[in-house]
């Protein structure tokens, strides 16, 4: 194996750290529930590295967030690089380990896509109505319209039950969508995502499951030392540009294709 691996975007990674980072990961990544997890719509390499710049950042402001902040968790600052390096870890192994078999979608039972989609439009009108003046959310939302296909489907639901469950104190009563709704929005969306799944064979599929759960903590910890970051630098949106929506890769890839 390379001593050092550089992706298309800096910076570059040394494999024995980041193996290292993910020997130090593990514990963490196999406490995830199932349906807890995130699943991976983003190239994961160059979003690894923006993660570690931004980590760079985080890292030099640390005296702000805990000036600002009587209850943050600073460890999600001082781990951001080793999660990201862990995830680096994965997504490489499971690359190599992935080389040369073809990927596919299974076509999932017709009454599980028809409830998935039935149930994404509910979402998408109750939130859009409920949450119509929060400009955020609404951000969110407009991303979820765009997807397609079984893998958005499945990855729409999660991130409509993510939605839901933070802003349920927002949208309660103001439309029809209850807590059935966002728990059923998770449980359908782990079942297609596993209905979908191309069989692997055991050294691949355990990488895989091991490339989300690492997928997973980066996203949770990478989103909650942005939304930190957005009340410290509330009124200096330059200084809150270095720390970029993961997610506006995603549409930045969209458009240009």
């Amino acid at each position: 194996m390379p001593a050092q691996v550089q992706s298309t975007t800096e910076p570059a990674i040394d494999e024995k750290v980041a193996a290292q980072a993910l020997d130090a990961e593990k514990a963490s990544l196999a406490a995830y529930p199932v349906d807890e997890l995130i699943p991976i719509r983003l190239d994961v390499i160059k979003t690894v590295a923006t993660v570690l710049t931004v980590a760079k950042v985080a890292v030099g402001e640390r005296a702000l967030y805990e000036q600002t902040f009587r209850d943050f968790d600073l460890a999600r600052i001082d781990t951001l690089e080793r999660v990201g390096q862990a995830a680096w870890m994965t997504e490489t192994q499971y690359r190599r380990l992935e080389a040369g078999q073809p990927a596919a979608e299974t076509r999932p039972p017709a009454p599980l896509l028809e409830r998935c989609r039935e149930l994404k439009v509910e979402m998408l009108e109750g939130l859009g109505y409920a949450l119509r003046a929060d400009q955020p959310a609404q951000r969110i939302l407009s991303d979820i319209r765009r997807g397609t296909g079984y893998l958005d489907l499945a990855d729409d639901l999660q991130r409509l039950a993510d939605l839901a469950h933070v802003r349920f104190a927002a949208i309660e009563h103001r439309c029809d969508l209850t807590r059935g709704h966002v728990d059923e929005a998770r449980k359908l969306g782990s079942q297609l995502m596993e209905t979908i799944s191309t069989p692997q064979p055991k050294d691949l599929s355990q990488w895989a499951d091991l490339r989300v759960r690492a997928w997973t903590r980066v996203c949770r910890n990478y989103e909650e030392v942005r939304a930190a970051a957005a009340y410290i630098h509330r009124h200096d949106p330059e200084r809150f540009a270095a720390y970029p929506s993961l997610f506006a890769i995603r549409a930045k890839r969209t458009k240009q294709g």
